[in-house]
C-alpha cells in the first residue's frame, strides 16, 4: 500500500466512508497511527455507511467536519502527519471546506486516488497569497 511506503512518523488518518479500512489493516502494527472516520457515524458502524443518508444531513456533516478539522490541526501541531483518504467522494465536500481553512492538500501519490497529505497553512513558507 502506498501510504505504508510513503509515510513515516506519527500519523492521523481521516478517512471518508470506509476508505480507511484497508489502511487500518496495512498499518495495524504501527502504534503511532490513529484513525478518524468522516462522517464520524462510520466509526460506530464498522463495515457500514450510507452516503445518501449522510448527504441528507448537511448540518451533521458540517459539525463532523469542524470537529475533525480541530482534531487534525491539533495532531499536525503535535508533529503528526495528517492523511485524508476518500477525499474524492461527494460526501467529503463539507470536510474539504473545513480542512481548507487550515490546510493545504498535497496528493499522496499518483496511484493513490483521493488520498492527500494535509499540510498546515501556517507551516507553509511564503506569503499567504501564494498558499492557495
Amino acid at each position: 500500500m502506498v501510504a505504508a511506503r510513503e509515510l513515516r512518523g506519527p500519523l492521523l488518518v481521516i478517512s471518508v466512508g470506509l476508505t480507511g479500512t484497508p489502511l487500518k489493516y496495512e498499518l495495524r502494527t504501527r502504534r503511532d497511527v490513529s484513525f478518524a472516520s468522516y462522517p464520524v457515524e462510520v466509526d460506530s458502524h464498522f463495515g457500514w455507511w450510507a452516503p445518501q443518508k449522510a448527504l441528507s444531513e448537511p448540518g451533521a456533516l458540517r459539525r463532523d467536519a469542524a470537529m475533525l478539522t480541530d482534531r487534525a490541526v491539533a495532531a499536525a501541531r503535535e508533529g503528526r502527519i495528517v492523511l485524508l483518504t476518500g477525499g474524492d467522494h461527494p460526501v467529503a465536500a463539507p470536510l474539504h471546506a473545513a480542512l481548507s481553512q487550515a490546510f493545504l492538500a498535497r496528493p499522496l501519490h499518483p496511484l493513490a486516488r483521493g488520498a492527500s497529505v494535509l499540510v498546515l497553512r501556517e507551516a507553509v513558507p511564503g506569503p499567504a497569497s501564494q498558499r492557495r
